[in-house]
């Protein structure tokens, strides 16, 4: 399923969700790079790390991963390199989820 919103800025918003279906996930993926989209929204470990098989040109902004170093997805947290960025969870005693 997929839609599109434009905003009054004329920023296009094109979401697309993928069925949990594993054997479309691939293809899905492929189609979404195949757009060449300006940033694409990675939500969760497994997701991002598949998005990052794809794609080493299109930026790639993760949420709700663990820990972004040892998924190897960032060199660091102060400079995260190559196309990717994002926000990982943390514990309160600053330890990361995983």
């Amino acid at each position: 399923m997929s839609y599109e919103k434009r905003s009054e800025t004329g920023l296009a918003e094109k979401q697309r969700y993928v069925s949990r279906a594993a054997s479309r996930k691939p293809e899905r993926r492929k189609e979404l790079v195949s757009l060449r989209p300006d940033v694409i929204l990675g939500q969760t470990t497994q997701v991002t790390s598949a998005l990052v098989r794809e794609t080493r040109t299109i930026p790639i902004v993760f949420v709700t991963v663990g820990d972004p170093v040892a998924s190897g997805f960032v060199a660091n947290l102060a400079r995260p390199g190559g196309n990717i960025t994002g926000f990982m969870l943390e514990t309160p005693d600053g330890g990361c989820f995983s």
